[in-house]
């Protein structure tokens, strides 16, 4: 999951996809959730007591639930503007 969620922030964080953050807004909010999650796994990773990583409500940033959404929502007018 952490290759992931790099992965994921280092995409979201690069100045030439920032474009998208305005066709999808939620993607701010990921960014800024991907940003937290991977400060506690640097911050709990070699932990023997720590399973798994959370970030929650309680954190102020939760994940954006909507996001999965927005996305594929997105990609259906991307692909409706290119038969067009």
């Amino acid at each position: 999951m952490a290759d992931y969620n790099s992965q994921m922030y280092k995409l979201l964080k690069d100045m030439k996809n920032r474009k998208f953050w305005k066709e999808i807004p939620r993607l701010e909010d990921l960014y800024y959730y991907l940003e937290l999650w991977l400060e506690k796994f640097e911050a709990l990773k070699d932990r023997e007591d720590v399973c798994i990583i959370y970030v929650g409500v309680e954190d102020v940033r939760p994940f954006p639930t909507e996001i999965e959404d927005d996305v594929k929502a997105q990609i259906g007018h991307l692909q409706i503007a290119s038969l067009i």
